[in-house]
């Protein structure tokens, strides 16, 4: 019983070792997608950060309230952020009652501008965005002087994976 783990153990280590290869490899082909590379932020960056910075290991509200401000928003002359609030608790319950992650990241914002075609470059930057963001409601009021336009939508994220090794105990 001992000896048949150890092989056991012996092949899965074994098959690990056989895949890291292969997963170097289509790393390395991954690096040289112009796609991703032309996504960059920082030229110095690898072209895997783009990917990373797609889908967070984490649901960071600053990061994502700090992106949506500085890369969305803040880059279209005449448009103006009034307001943005971020839900941190993205969980939710089954109907059993249990409490649930469901990995996305709320968030409403109100921005406003006197040209319509600003809010018509806002959503092409959304549409264009690495992150995932998914709008659930959008609604524009015009006023006198200026229009609003309110939006309602939620980011992904991907919690990290844990890989350790383990201790098994097999008694004889």
């Amino acid at each position: 019983k001992v000896l048949s783990a150890k092989a056991q153990t012996v092949k899965t280590l074994d098959n690990n070792n056989k895949a890291v290869n292969k997963l170097v490899d289509e790393l390395k082909v991954l690096e040289t997608n112009s796609a991703l590379n032309s996504s960059k932020i920082n030229a110095d960056e690898k072209a895997l950060q783009v990917i990373l910075d797609a889908l967070p290991a984490e649901s960071n509200a600053l990061a994502l309230g700090a992106s949506l401000q500085n890369k969305l928003v803040s880059r279209i002359p005449g448009l103006t952020l009034d307001s943005i609030d971020i839900n941190q608790d993205a969980a939710g319950t089954n109907d059993d009652g249990t409490v649930t992650a469901d990995n996305t990241l709320s968030f409403s914002m109100e921005v406003s501008a006197t040209d319509p075609n600003t809010f018509k470059e806002l959503l092409q930057r959304f549409e264009k965005s690495i992150r995932v963001i998914d709008i659930d409601s959008l609604s524009v009021e015009k006023g006198e002087e200026k229009m609003t336009m309110k939006i309602t939508a939620h980011a992904y994220y991907s919690p990290a994976k844990q890989v350790q090794l383990q201790k098994k105990e097999v008694k004889p």
